[in-house]
């Protein structure tokens, strides 16, 4: 990536690690399904969220104008060790090794500074996002040099304010910082602002050998809760931070290893598994099951497409989901489901009966495609993509109905496949009555910029085709 050359280290198929400073943008993130961040400090790329964090469902920005994006919140766990002295001497060598443990979901940084004479000084970070509590975020500092003479320097990079929220107020209660802060614009003109409490406890800027420090933050979502559920988040911010480092990795450890239970398992080739469960790792980091909420390219850490919803969830994501973790499945189904209404609306705005799904969605289901994008006119075939996942999800849950895991689930999905079904049917004309053929109006290719070269959009892609056959079939 640009002069950027790093050597990544194979330690196991679950644990990878670096001993070169990633390009920015490019270093690891931490999620659980409902907050995210990119490890590291702001850098220019304005989809990452380093110094930042994302939540589930937490966009700003007006619809198509702005447009909605998912908002930049400042966080309190973007740290690093600027540098280290002994004896009150400046030690100028310094090596790091970062690594990213995916099957307990940790990332590691540990910093080794020496002098000429052959002194080391050690200093260990870690963080993650909590994957049981999930409205918490662990950072754990930690000296292992016995030596009291080391001398750690320790400098913030959290973002202090985000052009995406303002903060509505500051406090400090027993000794916790709380600051509260409200999008600056809704995603629909009748829409309302949402709020997002974020609570953390002050750390110091220096470390001594032997100093060890864990700090939680704590992030609620604040828009539509009571003065008793904010209080309740708060006596559980204090409750875990008087809970042992110990006890709180374990719950965390636990909870992952339980993801982990499902899968894929490949013997042979340690490189290739490796990229698999990579894999799995960014797309459990940014769902969990309890969270009805779906997925964008690059994960919930990450503001690539503006943090949209599109065919990519369903298409590309969704079907490694679904098999292993079907209630997080489950979940982004629900995302779809709730949003029908929606997408009933967009698709009599154009003169059609049944759901047009819009080719990137966010908060509350209407497009949020940007400006200037023409190929969101074309890209209907979305809709019959939304459709199958559904269709698919289905079939996966048919038989475990009456499984406690899925009593809380819509199963409203029928109901969609016919919207999504009768849309599509609505859009059919009829090229040669002779040879029965059809093709469906403005139909465009799955290839995102076929519109470019073809004119009208092709209408009979095979690909987008057997998509809107097999959502015609599935109601049969």
């Amino acid at each position: 990536v640009g002069n950027y050359v790093v050597s990544g280290i194979i330690l196991s198929t679950s644990e990878f690690a670096t001993t070169e400073s990633p390009a920015p943008g490019f270093m690891p993130n931490v999620g659980n399904g409902y907050l995210a961040y990119d490890i590291g400090c702001p850098t220019e790329d304005a989809s990452s969220s380093a110094g930042y964090m994302f939540v589930a469902g937490i966009y700003t920005g007006l619809d198509v104008v702005t447009p909605s994006h998912r908002a930049l919140i400042p966080q309190k766990h973007a740290y690093f060790i600027d540098s280290a002295e002994y004896n009150g001497v400046t030690m100028k060598n310094h090596t790091w090794m970062a690594s990213l443990n995916i099957e307990k979901g940790v990332f590691t940084n540990t910093s080794t500074f020496t002098d000429d004479v052959g002194t080391s000084c050690v200093i260990e970070m870690s963080w993650f996002a909590h994957r049981h509590l999930k409205e918490f975020s662990v950072l754990q500092i930690i000296a292992t040099s016995t030596d009291e003479k080391c001398r750690f320097k320790l400098q913030s990079c959290n973002a202090l304010e985000s052009n995406d929220v303002n903060e509505v107020s500051a406090s400090e209660q027993d000794g916790v910082f709380i600051n509260v802060y409200e999008t600056k614009e809704a995603e629909t003109s009748t829409g309302t602002l949402s709020r997002i409490m974020v609570t953390g406890s002050a750390v110091p800027n220096e470390f001594l050998g032997q100093d060890s420090l864990v700090t939680l933050m704590g992030v609620h979502d604040v828009s539509v809760e009571s003065e008793v559920a904010t209080q309740s988040f708060l006596n559980s911010y204090h409750s875990l931070d008087s809970t042992s480092f110990d006890d709180i990795l374990k719950l965390h450890i636990e909870a992952w290893g339980e993801l982990w239970e499902s899968g894929i398992e490949i013997a042979g080739n340690d490189t290739i598994a490796a990229s698999v469960n990579a894999s799995y790792y960014y797309i459990l980091s940014s769902l969990d099951e309890t969270i009805e909420w779906s997925v964008s390219p690059g994960g919930l850490a990450k503001n690539s497409y503006n943090g949209h919803v599109f065919w990519d969830c369903e298409t590309w994501m969704e079907p490694a989901v679904v098999p292993f973790y079907p209630g997080i499945a489950g979940a982004m189904s629900a995302y779809r489901l709730h949003r029908l209404g929606t997408a009933v609306q967009k698709a009599k705005s154009y003169g059609y009966k049944g759901a047009m799904i819009p080719w990137e969605s966010g908060f509350t289901g209407v497009d949020v495609t940007p400006t200037g994008n023409i190929e969101a006119e074309y890209e209907i075939h979305i809709t019959a993509d939304v459709a199958l996942a559904m269709r698919m999800y289905s079939y996966f849950v048919s038989d475990s109905l009456n499984d406690p895991l899925y009593a809380n689930l819509d199963y409203g999905y029928w109901e969609y496949i016919e919207s999504c079904a009768t849309y599509l049917a609505d859009r059919v004309t009829c090229i040669s009555p002779v040879e029965q053929t059809e093709k469906v109006k403005g139909l465009n290719a799955c290839d995102s910029y076929s519109y470019l070269n073809v004119q009208p959009p092709d209408e009979s892609g095979a690909y987008c085709l057997l998509c809107l056959t097999c959502t015609r079939d599935a109601l049969f």
